[in-house]
């Protein structure tokens, strides 16, 4: 049993447990449809598999995909206000590949002519990434302008190497209604 104190000195500090009074973050990409610009492997690397909810499976562009801004582009059903995004990395192999890509959020589907991203920032331009099964967490104060909201998410490979972006799981997380 963790005494009360404690219990909320762990919920607002490292998260661990549901903070009283504060809604808890949901994955509004769970689930949802993936579409990628070009081919990825086949199963079991679909695109399909980055909001499949498991940090087990991944996706990465086929060999004969052109990996210069290939993207991965997720429709999360209706225009969401987001809290976070998370970029999980792949475990126990290439944590290189996730590195060096453009995320954007879009109010409008991306797919069609003229649309233009209501927010978007590089993440990792310096080649880092965020280790074997790593995180990396994007939030809107990591961008100075636009609005954290819409209901396509993009990730775009920024890079001209082979298999890039590979990634496990992307969460939208927003606060509930």
């Amino acid at each position: 049993m963790v005494p009360p104190a404690l219990r909320l000195l762990l919920c607002t500090a490292v998260f661990l447990f549901p903070c009283p009074g504060r809604a808890q973050l949901t994955n509004v990409a769970l689930g949802k449809p993936v579409a990628a610009s070009g081919p990825t492997y086949d199963t079991p690397y679909g695109p399909e598999k980055i909001t499949d909810g498991s940090a087990a499976t991944f996706s990465h562009p086929a060999a004969s995909a052109s990996p210069a801004n290939f993207k991965y582009t997720i429709n999360l059903g209706s225009v969401q206000p987001l809290n976070k995004l998370r970029f999980l990395n792949r475990s126990g192999c290439c944590p290189e590949r996730l590195t060096n890509y453009r995320v954007s959020i879009f109010a409008a589907d991306p797919a069609v002519g003229g649309t233009t991203a209501v927010w978007t920032t590089v993440v990792r331009a310096n080649g880092t990434n965020s280790g074997d099964g790593g995180v990396d967490e994007v939030v809107a104060g990591t961008h100075a302008t636009g609005v954290f909201a819409g209901q396509w998410l993009r990730l775009e490979n920024l890079s001209a190497l082979n298999y890039h972006p590979q990634v496990a799981e992307i969460e939208a997380l927003a606060s509930p209604n």
